[in-house]
């Protein structure tokens, strides 16, 4: 282990000059985590928006099928609507109306494909919330050692020789918070809007197959 460079006596020790002046894994440890945390609020800016919109579209799309007596124009109006969830499902219980049994299972089926498309990038979200306090606290554990390297290469444990490592360790370590609580937090949050917009879905799902089943009905 290499230890960090110790600052002269007469310079005054800042975050800067801490982060700059450490040793090469740390400086590479807090890059990583704070790339980590510009990821975790670019992702939570970008989830939300998608979920309002995704919100938004799901209620135009359940408003304008309950405005919407022909059966024919609800499949239009499903086929050509690219942003709600609920789209592509009503799209295919639309194209299964020969087989009206299996209507629920292929809304079923379409509904998890729709899942896993709405969540995407909240595994990595999560991978973060559950990396970063360990990252962290590696960068604990190796300023600690990095201090003991000190102490026996100066020969002194004096607060000069040792507080750049301990203070570049507590950084990483806050460097590792700072990532992981906006992720969990996120996390939590987004998975909870998704999982209302998915649970909207699968209710106005079974709606449509009563409704699917009746124009079959009275098709035949």
């Amino acid at each position: 282990m290499v230890p960090s460079l110790v600052p002269s006596a007469g310079h005054d020790a800042d975050l800067a000059s801490l982060l700059l002046s450490g040793s090469l894994p740390m400086l590479v440890l807090e890059c990583s985590l704070l790339l980590a945390a510009a990821f975790v609020w670019i992702t939570i800016v970008i989830k939300s928006r998608q979920v309002a919109r995704w919100r938004r579209a799901e209620e135009r799309l359940e408003r304008d099928i309950s405005e919407t007596s022909a059966w024919e124009e609800v499949e239009e109006r499903a086929r050509g609507d690219r942003l709600a969830i609920g789209a592509p499902v009503l799209a295919a219980m639309c194209r299964a109306t020969d087989y009206p049994e299996i209507v629920e299972a292929v809304a079923e089926r379409e509904i998890e494909r729709q899942n896993v498309r709405v969540h995407g990038l909240m595994t990595t979200l999560s991978s973060i919330g559950a990396v970063a306090p360990l990252a962290g606290l590696f960068g604990t554990v190796y300023g600690i050692i990095d201090a003991f390297l000190r102490i026996g290469t100066v020969g002194s444990a004096s607060l000069a020789v040792i507080a750049p490592a301990i203070g570049e360790a507590l950084i990483t370590t806050g460097t590792g918070l700072f990532a992981a609580i906006p992720a969990v937090v996120g996390y939590n949050v987004l998975s909870k809007r998704l999982d209302d917009l998915l649970a909207a879905v699968d209710t106005a799902a079974r709606v449509w197959a009563v409704r699917v089943r009746v124009s079959v009905e009275r098709r035949s």
